[in-house]
């Protein structure tokens, strides 16, 4: 109910979320919720999202399923799970042409929201949509690192995916960078 608030209160609608919010946590279970607006005379849409971070629960259990290869298990299949429904949402509001997207997550939302973030950035992941390097606004708090290395998490194309940390909070640091983790 708080993100609904929050972004009925910005002047979004549509709200809509993921079945998973209304569901007890899991230990592999992840949460989304998006709304929609379009300023008057604009040639754009404003989206936002939000993947649940706080208070969830048994998923937190999630952050150690690393795998052996490639991106942080449980973190990727977490994003396919969210894209999937961002896709939906989209199509179910009938949203086109450009897109401003906001895109939010705190811990282990934050994680799935880097590697939701980076998938935009490399095109063709939001079918109908226009979403410029310029208009999209990611922002993290505490993110896990959940990107094998050898993905170029570091090149300029993420640039504008910003991830606030506290090295002070141990979330951050799984999965570690000495097994070949970082973040976009």
């Amino acid at each position: 109910r708080h993100v609904r608030n929050l972004l009925t209160t910005l002047g979004y609608s549509d709200y809509d979320c993921s079945e998973t919010f209304h569901q007890k946590p899991t230990d592999d279970s992840i949460a989304i919720a998006a709304a929609a607006k379009k300023p008057a005379g604009a040639d754009y849409t404003l989206l936002a999202v939000a993947v649940r971070g706080g208070g969830y629960e048994a998923e937190w259990a999630g952050n150690f399923s690393i795998g052996k290869v490639g991106n942080h298990t449980d973190f990727q299949q977490c994003a396919d799970y969210c894209m999937t429904f961002l896709r939906e949402y989209v199509q179910d509001h009938n949203i086109t042409g450009r897109v401003k997207l906001w895109i939010t997550g705190y811990s282990r939302g934050g994680s799935v929201g880097n590697l939701m973030a980076a998938e935009i950035d490399r095109g063709n992941a939001l079918p109908g949509l226009t979403v410029r390097y310029e208009d999209m606004y990611a922002y993290f708090f505490e993110p896990p690192q959940g990107v094998d290395v050898s993905n170029d998490p570091h090149n300029v194309r993420y640039n504008n995916i910003w991830n606030f940390l506290n090295y002070n909070d141990l979330v951050p640091l799984v999965a570690m960078s000495e097994l070949g983790f970082a973040r976009y």
